[in-house]
Parts: structure tokens; sequence; C-alpha cells
């Protein structure tokens, strides 16, 4: 069985659950609402569920000249109440007593006390068979009834919804025994009502848990699901038995689960197959067949066919047992004809056993066909239909959502929910909402639990927009989602037409488990790509509506459950909403009430105000100025021909802390509330209304307001029935909007009015203020240094008064960016986009700045950190000017804007680093070794290292680092003291000149050269001075001021910036051994390195540091040093400690008594004792460094005593 709605008990329930208080046009009257009530309640029968589903039937076509009354009288509210039992509040002196909605086995007369005891619903002797009930309600008198026909099972009047009891029959060729009662069907809890639907002349009632016995073949019976429909006088109903088929599967994995008419929908004709080429098509859905997978039949009842069902008697071929599916031929209204459908299922077969649906998605337990719908989706001439999948699929059961274009194809374009379980299509919606001519869809999803504001189900309906392309496309615009923890928005979904008159189509959604039951209503719009009003436009509360029905003291719950809203009941043009609450047994019809959609405006005689007249007089005082409005205003509106009367009211929009300067009528008022009355659509009303200003010093703008008021509406309590009658009151619902305009104010400005101002504007160069972060001052924009200007502007007023100036504050974006302070107030970015900045700042000045007035403000700028050290300077551009040029008006002397150029110098701080890799080493002399001018040993191998890094400021866009390196002396030949053979490695973007290095063009062997290097922080290195005997001191230093005998390495760099980027070079050389063979003498050696900035435009700080030295002592062999170089006596002082110290330790030992032999008592030894002698082990078992516990060799032989 489905596991969404059928409740175990056998209800078809979820297992789950306005006064108007939202915002917008409230059109739905909830006063007057009209109330029906399951005639069960007389009986004192609680669970009928009346309510259950709703729809609104006409017995006619097209009102035509009916007036209202006989248009009421043929309007039936349909009602089902699927676990209603005959007589279902009904007196039992109208039920035949062969019509019995129950039996009792053994019955086998017709006696009336029989037959009454067995219609007495409580009955303990007989099975309250609760089949279910479909209501008729009449909105002209307060009866809901349930008529039985002629009370033959078999003919098709006698199946009026189908309330007759189970089909008992005795088949003598399976029983010779008159008391082998057989049932063919069971209608215990088949829940007929569960579907209510009406819509192109069809009524339909479906039973989704009616079962059927397959006989003779089996006894089995399951819930295949059946349906009752007619035409629109409801004379003929016929039954639709989708999966009623003898031999068919009758299990759940075949039609015995089918449950079908779960949903029900009509459509126009689908051109997929012949058969549908003319509608309109009756739909029925079978959710439960084939697994759950689900399915959707389609009926043709325009065509004719005579078939009766026959199952031949076991071994009895002669007596057969007839099962009425329809009777040939009968007209439905004289125009429709009755059959079997031509098309059984939905792939377009007419005839044979398998007409099984085949464009069913193939996905088990989704439940395919749950809710239907159609509409104009692909087409603007022939409807599609919506097919719901709610738990599609077994995996993530989001949900989806099928359109479904052809009757014998698997659809193609589909919607999916987006969280799992939220029972995404558990209702569907389909209507144009934006006015486009083209259908949109609307989901239902009431299990939806919404993350952000931890509502749990909720619930929430999707929003899709048809893009209009006739190729199914949608896109999804948001979702509405509900109010409260289990509410289930979207339980239900109704659309409404266009109830407000805006031109867009507008729907309700139930929310039936919030509270005691809420309904949503929303309105549909085309802006900006969305086409729902996502504000809630009417909150329809179930509580307070029932309050309105004096005769329902119970209250309400369930408000919601089921909506219909197809049918405008009262004919004012409107479509009105019907709303079921099967648990409290009512039904509510709400009716929408016509809306005037209203323009109002004022225009005043006077384009400005001018203040200081003092030409009006009121009640004998005389007052600073007055002028005058004219209100108009006019309606449009459908079913509102006499128009309506009620009020405006003018009013000062007066800002916070300010008091008011109009008045009207009244010194003690700034509003004025006058009647209206507007005959007739499109007619213009207009009234002149005298405004005037009060003695005041606040020159600020007026504005002005003007609105009506809502028509007050009759709010008292009503019976169970209002009567609608002709007289029925159409007062409308105002729909406008506040108009309100500023009026601008001028003073002492002459007979015009306008005021020549005379704006002068200037910041002077020498007050401009370049500052640090920490308020140091500078000169200019020192890149890196200078993080703030600041530009003292001065505004002066050399003509008539200036109303509402403002500053203009033009900039390069890239560069500045606006410091905004107290002075300036909130400035407005009117061009974000652009690379040049402009601020608009209107708080700086007063709202007034007089003749001969000045202010004076700062604007200050925060350096960005983008400049880099090309940009010459910074444009900034400031203007002072009028808000309004209609009544302040600048002269045509151009002095009121300044213009600065902010000078930019690429300042930058660097520091220059050179170094050897010691201070001291040692230097050998044992010779070098070249075979054909390839050196392989001619010495030790040492790095300088160079390197320049800029601490702050600007970036060195080019420059050069020379490194002189200390090399040879005339007198040294072609020997040297270090010998630069290459630049070894190099950072940044470095280029080295490299020919100055390896002059005398040695081949330099660097695998026979390892051989003889030793690492440089080898203990041969010396680095304390102190321990060597000096030598003979010589050297080369090369110095700023002397270079002689110097190498010059220069490397050129490029974009070198502040931070942990750096130029470094490192130059490899060799002691020349050639040079020191022999020598035992000290040689000093000092490099030097340089660096210019060569860009043209970066100024070097005098905190840089731009020359660099390092000086490394080259140390030779010493006479009587040992070869480590470490004196003697370094060496023979802790040998002598340690011996002093052993002396004593032994000396200690001795007197306490270390060194005496332990002596031995004597012991007779016989000579066949053997002995086994251990030694003793200080650290116990296994201890004296983990011999694992073996005993440790004996000991020698000791002295004995």
């Amino acid at each position: 069985m489905l596991g969404i709605r059928l409740h175990s008990a056998g209800l078809l329930l979820l297992a789950l659950t306005c006064f108007s208080d939202g915002a917008g046009v409230e059109s739905i009257d909830v006063y007057k609402p009209i109330a029906k009530i399951s005639p069960a309640r007389s009986t004192g029968m609680t669970e009928d569920s009346f309510g259950y589903s709703v729809a609104v039937h006409r017995l006619f076509e097209s009102p035509g000249n009916m007036t209202l009354e006989e248009i009421l009288d043929q309007t039936l509210i349909m009602v089902g109440a699927p676990r209603g039992a005959y007589p279902g509040g009904l007196s039992t002196a109208d039920v035949p007593p062969s019509n019995l909605s129950c039996h009792v086995f053994g019955i086998t007369s017709n006696d009336d006390a029989q037959s009454l005891a067995c219609l007495s619903h409580n009955n303990p002797d007989g099975m309250n068979n609760k089949t279910g009930l479909v209501y008729q309600c009449s909105l002209s008198s307060e009866n809901c009834t349930a008529s039985l026909g002629d009370g033959d099972a078999r003919e098709p009047d006698g199946l009026l919804f189908d309330r007759i009891g189970n089909v008992d029959i005795h088949v003598p060729g399976l029983s010779d025994d008159f008391k082998d009662i057989f049932f063919a069907q069971n209608k215990n809890g088949q829940q007929m009502g569960a579907t209510v639907y009406s819509e192109e002349g069809f009524f339909v009632a479906c039973a989704p848990l009616w079962e059927f016995t397959d006989l003779p073949t089996t006894a089995n019976s399951q819930p295949r699901g059946q349906c009752v429909y007619s035409g629109r006088n409801l004379t003929n109903f016929l039954r639709m038995n989708p999966c009623f088929r003898s031999g068919s599967g009758n299990n759940q994995n075949g039609e015995g689960f089918c449950e079908a008419g779960f949903s029900v929908g009509v459509t126009t004709s689908l051109n997929s197959a012949p058969e549908f080429e003319t509608g309109p098509i009756l739909m029925a859905s079978a959710p439960g067949r084939d697994t759950s997978t689900g399915g959707v039949y389609y009926y043709n009842p325009l065509g004719t066919v005579t078939e009766t069902t026959t199952i031949t008697a076991k071994n009895k071929p002669t007596r057969e047992l007839h099962l009425y599916t329809n009777n040939t031929a009968i007209p439905l209204d004289n125009s429709l004809l009755g059959q079997l459908p031509r098309v059984n299922a939905s792939n377009g077969q007419v005839s044979g056993t398998n007409n099984l649906p085949i464009n069913v998605p193939d996905d088990d337990f989704s439940y395919f066909g749950f809710a239907l719908s159609s509409g104009y989706l692909t087409s603007q001439s022939v409807k599609d239909v919506v097919a719901s999948a709610p738990k599609y699929n077994k995996t993530t059961q989001v949900g989806r959502v099928y359109i479904v274009t052809s009757a014998t194809e698997i659809p193609t374009l589909f919607l999916d929910g987006e969280q799992f379980g939220e029972q995404f299509g558990y209702s569907v919606a389909v209507t144009d909402l934006n006015g486009d001519g083209w259908d949109d869809i609307l989901v239902g999803a009431p299990i939806y639990i919404d993350p952000n504001r931890q509502h749990i189900e909720s619930g929430r309906v999707a929003i899709y927009r048809n893009e209009g392309t006739g190729t199914g496309s949608f896109a999804y615009t948001g979702s509405i989602y509900g109010q409260g923890d289990g509410g289930r928005f979207g339980i239900a979904i109704a659309t409404l037409g266009d109830i407000n008159n805006d031109g867009y189509n507008d729907f309700a959604v139930g929310a039936p488990f919030e509270g005691d039951g809420v309904v949503y209503v929303y309105h549909g719009q085309n802006v900006n790509g969305s086409i729902v009003n996502t504000t809630v436009q009417q909150r329809i509360n179930g509580t307070e509506v029932a309050r309105q029905v004096t005769s329902l003291t119970s209250g309400v719950r369930s408000f919601g459950f089921s909506l219909t809203g197809t049918t405008d009941i009262d004919q004012n043009g409107y479509r009105d909403l019907v709303v079921g609450a099967f648990e409290s047994q009512t039904v509510f019809v709400l009716r929408s009430i016509p809306v005037a959609v209203t323009d109002i405006s004022f225009t005043a005689n006077v384009t400005r105000v001018a203040l200081g007249i003092f030409n009006c007089t009121f009640n004998g005082v005389i007052y600073n100025t007055c002028f005058q409005v004219t209100i108009n205003s006019s309606y449009t509106g459908i079913q509102i021909p006499s128009g309506f009367s009620t009020y405006y009211e003018l009013s000062e929009v007066i800002a916070a802390g300010t008091r008011s300067r109009l008045f009207f009528d009244n010194t003690l008022r700034s509003s004025i509330r006058r009647p209206i009355y507007l005959t007739q659509p499109n007619q213009i009303f207009t009234e002149n209304i005298i405004v005037y200003v009060k003695n005041t010093t606040n020159f600020n703008d007026f504005y002005l307001r003007v609105g009506l008021e809502q028509i007050p509406r009759d709010s008292s309590p009503v019976d169970t029935d209002v009567p609608i009658t002709s007289s029925f009151s159409q007062i409308p619902v105002i729909q406008f909007q506040y108009f309100e305009q500023e009026i601008p104010v001028v003073r002492d400005c002459g007979p015009d009015g306008v005021c020549i101002s005379d704006l002068i504007a200037n910041a002077p160069i020498a007050n401009i203020r370049y500052t640090s972060e920490g308020g140091d001052p500078y000169n200019n924009v020192s890149i890196g240094l200078v993080d703030r200007v600041t530009l003292n502007v001065s505004v002066r007023n050399q003509g008539e008064d200036s109303y509402n100036p403002f500053l203009v504050i033009s900039f390069p974006r890239e560069y500045l960016s606006l410091v905004q302070t107290i002075e300036t107030g909130a400035c407005n970015d009117t061009t974000p986009d652009s690379p040049n900045a402009t601020y608009i700042c209107p708080n700086i000045f007063p709202d007034i700045l007089r003749q001969d007035a000045s202010i004076q403000t700062d604007v200050s700028f925060d350096v960005r950190n983008t400049l880099i050290g090309n940009e010459t300077s910074l444009p900034v551009e400031i203007k002072v000017n009028n808000t309004y040029d209609s009544f302040s008006r600048e002269d045509t002397t151009d002095n009121n804007e300044v213009d600065r150029s902010l000078d930019v110098f690429a300042i930058s701080i660097y520091s220059t680093e050179i170094q050897w890799p010691l201070r001291e080493v040692d230097y050998t002399n044992t010779g070098s070794s070249f075979s054909n001018n390839v050196a392989s040993t001619l010495g030790r191998e040492l790095n300088i290292t160079a390197s320049v890094r800029v601490l702050d400021g600007a970036q060195i866009r080019s420059g050069q680092l020379t490194i002189y390196i200390p090399a040879t002396v005339s007198e040294l030949g072609n020997n040297y003291y270090f010998y630069p053979a290459k630049v070894a490695n190099v950072s940044g973007n470095v280029n080295c000149d490299t020919s100055v290095l390896n002059p005398r063009g040695f081949t330099l062997d660097s695998g026979q050269m390892g051989s003889r290097r030793r690492s440089i922080n080898s203990g041969s290195q010396k680095e304390h001075s102190t321990l060597r005997k000096r030598q003979t001191t010589t050297g080369i230093a090369c110095t700023s001021t002397d270079t002689t005998d110097c190498i010059a390495l220069v490397c050129s760099f490029s974009s070198l910036v502040r931070g942990n980027d750096n130029v470094r070079v490192m130059v490899t050389g060799y002691l020349d051994d050639r040079f020191y063979d022999g020598k035992t003498a000290t040689y000093n050696l000092t490099t030097f390195a340089r660096v210019n900035v060569t860009d043209g435009f970066t100024i070097t700080s005098v905190d840089s540091t731009t020359d660099a030295s390092s000086i490394i002592s080259l140390l030779g062999p010493t006479e009587g040093t040992a070869s480590s170089g470490i004196p003697w006596y370094i060496i023979v002082a802790p040998i002598l400690a340690a011996i002093v110290f052993f002396i004593i330790v032994v000396v200690l030992l001795y007197f306490l008594g270390f060194f005496r032999r332990k002596k031995h008592g004597k012991a007779e030894i016989t000579g066949d004792e053997e002995f086994e002698q251990f030694a003793p082990n200080p650290f116990g078992a296994g201890g004296g460094g983990g011999g694992g516990g073996a005993p440790s060799a004996p000991p020698k032989d000791e002295e004995k005593s």
C-alpha cells in the first residue's frame, strides 16, 4: 500500500498536518464565511473526515441570463467523507431497506427490523462498513445530502458516489449451498470520496482502497481502487476501474495495489495517439501499481463501445458471473456517451489484456502519478500533463515532478526536489503567474525541513518559471516556506486566478497543521524574472474564520488540508476559495471581494515654496506663507460599476526629531482627512486643499503624502450559512499605494523665488598635510612613507542664499581612498565602477548657506599601497554646487571648483651588505698544480656574498650593485691573494658582467679541485684570533676611496620592492697557493660593495646603506704551535688536574677501608662437596646492563685464611 497518504486505519491521510493578518491586498472575505458541516455530526459520528477533499461542480455550462439565485441553486460544493458510513446523518426512513451499506452474515430475509438494525452504524450485531460518502452541499440551502439512486447496485444510476455496500453474490456454479456468499468486491474501508474532482463538465469521485477479488482463480483481495464519473447533471454514473481486469497480476508487483483514483484530472487532446485526438481527456492515477512504480491512465469518454467483462465459473461453462463495469450507450446529460475506456491505459492500445502504462519511469516506490495537473507548458494550444513522483527515487527520495507531453513515451522533462524525504510533489499546481501566456509550475513539499530557521517539517512550495521556449524549459526562481514546525505548508495548493486585479494569477497554500490550520495567499508578478511576490499577501487563520460562525462552538482543525479555487461562485468576476478541515468535519466557502485598483496623487500650484513672505491669514493670524494642492483620484475594477465612497488623508511627512511646519484646517494637526466618492471607473475625482506654513527657522524641503483608506467591513459573526443573493454587498477592497512628493523650499530670493548663489571653493596648497601613520610630516606623497593626505577646503558664498549645497570630490580610485569623517559625513560613491571615483557629500554644509557665509572642512585621503614610483602626481578635484538649480542656481563665474595635483616622490630606504664566510681562515702553503692551464689544486675555496634589500618606501625600478674584490698587487705578478673565479649564485632580477672574473682564463677542474677543498666551517678555520700568535700583517683593502688593486664586478638589477624580496650575488674564488707557498704572514683582505639607483626617479633616502665592506684574515702556520694551533699549556693543564684528582680519590678510598680484605671462618672440607662460586651482582638478578638474569663469571681464586 502507499505509505504516503494511507492511514493504517484506512483513511487517506499523510501521516503528517484568516483572518487576514498578513501584508498586501486582503481580497478574500474572512468575515462572512459559508460553513458546511457534516450531517453525521448530528448523529454523534465524529470520524467521517468530511472535508478531506472538496470540489465545486456546476450543473450548467454557462450562466447566460441566469439570475444569481438560479446560479447558486445549481452550484454544488462536492465534499468527500472517505470514512463516512450510511446513513451518514440521514433519516433511515429515506433509505430503501434493500440498499444496505453494511451486511450481516446469515440474513435470509428482508425483515424491516433486521434492516433497520443493520442500518444503525453502532449496531453490535452488524459490521460497521465505512465505505465512504460524497456529499453535495447546496449554496441556496443549509443541507448537504448524499442520495442513493434507485437501489439497483448493478445499474449505473444506482452507483451515485458508490454508497451501496458490498456486492454479495451467491454463485451456484461454485457452491450449491446458498449460505456460501462470495464477495466479488469489498467496499469496507474503500474510502470513497478520498478524491473528488470537477472540471470540463465532468464530476469524478474515487475510492482508492476499493478491493476486487479475482474469482474464481483466487480469493486474494487487494486494493485496486475505482472511480465513478458523470457529466454535469449528475444523473448517470459509470465506473472507471483502470486495474480491474480478470487475470492481471493481483499482488504488489502487478495491479493488485494500484489504488487507482488517488489523483484525477482533465486535460485537452494529446497528439501522440489517434485515440486522443479529441478531448477532453480524463486522467486517473494508480501510484501503487507495479511495486509502487505507479502510472497514469487516460480516458477519452466521447467514443462508444459495447463490452461486458465476463468471468466463467469453474467447470460450469454454461453459468457465468457478470460484473457490470458499465451499461452500454447510457447517455450522460444527452451529450456524452459512457463506456469502458476506449483507450484503457496510456499506451494507446485499444484491445488486449496487456493494457499497461508504458510511459511510466521505471523507478520502484516512487509513486508516479501521486498528484496530477495539466497546463500549457510546451504548447499554447494543447495542454501537457504534470505528474509527480514524491518518493523518487529509492536512494535519494528527493522527489520528482514529470512534464508528460506524450501518452506513449517515457517523459524526459522533469523537476527534482532538493531534500531527502521532503515529499516534493505531494501537491502540484499549474497556472500563468507572470502573464506571459505560458503556464508556470508550483510544487508542494510539505515535509521540507527549513535548515535556516530550524523548522521541522514546516514545508515549502517551489516555484518554476516557464521560459516560454516551447521546449519545456523551466527556471527555478526560489521557494516560499512554511512558518511553523509541523505545519505541513504545501500539502495543498489552489490556483485562484487574478483575485487582486493586477493582471497576474494568484494562488493559495494550505498549512493545515500550523495550529488549527492556516491558508496563505500569494500574488503573481513579473519583476526582474520573479513570478511570485514571496511576501504573504493574506494569512487566513482557520481559528479566526471559525469564530465568525456562531454554530461552530467546537472550533476547527486541519483547516487548509484541502483547497479548491477554480470557480467564481457568486459571479462577481473573482474566483472564490473553498477550504476543507476534515478533522473538524467542516468546509468553508470564502468569497473573493472585488478589488478597486485606485490611483491618487496631488499637484501643487507652485514649483517651490518661498518663505518669509507672510502673505497668508488663517483665523485672523498671519502666517509665513501658504500654497494650494489639488487631489486627483480614480479607479478601475471588475464588477464595481456603481462606484464607492471612502476617505483620503493628506499629511505632512515629518522627519524624526523635528516639529511639524504645515497645517490644513487645524493649527494643531499636520494632516487632513476628507471623504471621497468615486462614482464609476476612470472617473476622476478632484479637490483643492490649502496648505499653511507656520513661522519656522527650518528651511528643509516639505514632503506631503496622500493615501486612501480601506472601506470598513462588517465583521459581525454569521450563522452556519450566509445567504448569497443578488443584493449581496459588493463593497470592494482598495488596492493603492501612497503618493508622496517633495516640495522645495526657498527663502529671500526675490520675486521669482530663485536664488543666484556664488559659491567659491578653495584648498590652499600650503595647507595640504602629508603625514605618515605615526603622524610624521612630509612635503609630498612619499611612497611607502606617507599614509594620509589632508586638504583644508573652504567654501564661501558671495551671492544669494544657497540651498542644500553639497561637495563633489573626484580622485583616482587606484591610489587614494576617501576618509569619511564626522566633518564629511556620509558620502555616496556615484561611480563605483569607474577608475576615477566621484563622491557626493551632502552633509558637510548646513541646509542653507547664507550670503557672505563661509565654512571650512578637512577632506582626507588614505594613500593606497598600489603606488610604485612611476606616478608623478595624483589629481584631486573638489567642487561645490546647489542641489536644485530650479530654486538655487550657481552664477556663471567658474570659481566653485578647485583642482589640486598631489606630487608623488619615490623615496627608497634600502640596505647593502657584503661578507666573507668567516673572520679568519687558514691558508695552506702546499703549492698549486697546473697542467696546460688547467688548475686542479689552485687553493682553498671561499665565497663572497653581497645583497641589497629595500627596507621601506618605494621600489627601486633599476639599479647597479658593484662588488669590489681584493685580488692582486703589481709585485705579485700573475699570482693572487684571492682569485675570483665565477658567480656561483644570484637571486632576484639580476644580471652580472662576469667578464672580469677568472682573469687568467684558467680552466678549473672542479672534480680535482674538490679533493683539496675543505669546508669553511671545519676545525682548521680560526675564529679566535687571540689564540694565534700574530705575524707580519699585509693584504689588500678595497674601500670607497681606494679600489686600485680590486676587481669590480658590476651587477644590474630591476623591480626591487620592499618585503622579502632582495638582490643577492655570490662570488666563488680561491686562495692562490702559488702565492702563499712558504708564507707565514697574516694577510687581511677587504671586499667592498656599492649600490647606485639608476631608474631616474627613485630617490635614495639618507637612511639607506649604499656602501658595505667585509674583512677576512688569512692566517699562516707558526713554529712551536701544534697543528691544531692550540698552545701546549692549554693541553698540559687539564692533564695535570686530572692526575691530582685521581690521587685524592684513591687516598680517600683507602682511609675508608675500601682496600681491606674480609676474613673468612674455617670450614671443614671433606672433599666430597661441590662448590660453584658466583661473582656478586650489585644490580640483582638480571641487573647490571641487561644480562637477562644469567650468572656472571666466577672470580679469580682468593687467598684462603
